[in-house]
């Protein structure tokens, strides 16, 4: 049995995270506790103490306490692929480009800095950053996501970056 703790930061990702636990939920035995979930990080004599209050205040047998280690390794090791393009474009040319073709497929730019930028995507079914490095004529895209559509849209990248015909794609090894 496992306590996973999520913290989402808004209505919309609370709901994400629903429709994932709905999915999951016959298969997985999951159960949303009723009442009150606390995570006490005490010893075990002040435990018993604040244990034998909260008793004073509400029938015994409706209290579950579980021990719980705080890290399970339960949680899987994001894919990872390195793509390579050597362009004879401009490099600013070559930088709009490859922005514009990260827009279209959902990218949102998170940070630039010299000649690094940042790219979140985030769609059903996938969560990916992409991080491009503009070596002038060499452009390295480094990858790394969760998700089933993690390949689609890393073949949806490779795709449309030799349609705009910026140079050649070569892919690494598929991590």
């Amino acid at each position: 049995m496992y306590l996973v703790e999520i913290d989402y930061l808004n209505d919309v990702e609370r709901k994400k995270v629903d429709y994932v636990v709905s999915k999951y939920k016959d298969l997985l035995d999951i159960r949303k506790p009723r009442g009150m979930v606390l995570i006490v990080d005490a010893p075990e004599d002040d435990l018993r103490r604040f244990l034998e209050e909260v008793y004073t205040r509400i029938d015994p047998e409706r209290v579950k306490v579980y021990a719980i280690t705080p890290s399970v390794k339960a949680s899987p090791e994001p894919r990872r692929i390195t793509l390579a393009l050597r362009t004879s474009a401009p490099p600013e040319a070559a930088r709009l480009a490859i922005s514009g073709i990260l827009s279209r497929i959902g990218g949102v730019l998170l940070s630039e800095r010299g000649n690094t930028l940042k790219y979140s995507i985030k769609r059903r079914g996938v969560n990916m950053e992409v991080n491009v490095l503009n070596l002038n004529r060499d452009i390295i895209f480094d990858i790394m996501g969760y998700g089933e559509a993690f390949d689609k849209i890393v073949s949806k990248l490779i795709f449309e970056l030799n349609n705009f015909k910026l140079g050649e794609v070569r892919p690494s090894e598929w991590h």
